[in-house]
């Protein structure tokens, strides 16, 4: 299980059956954020923890 999943509050149980799967979700829309901050020429991108 990743990390981003312990601070995640999964208010649409219809949508996201349990945390891992609302954390697939958050991770697809992050990678397709990075994959456009790269198309435009970012060289890097730093993530933080999230506390």
């Amino acid at each position: 299980m990743c990390v981003l999943c312990y601070f995640c509050v999964n208010e649409r149980k219809d949508l996201y059956p349990d945390a891992q799967a609302l954390c697939r979700t958050w991770a697809n829309v992050l990678r397709d954020k990075i994959a456009e901050v790269i198309a435009v020429g970012c060289k890097h991108v730093q993530f933080d923890e999230p506390m």
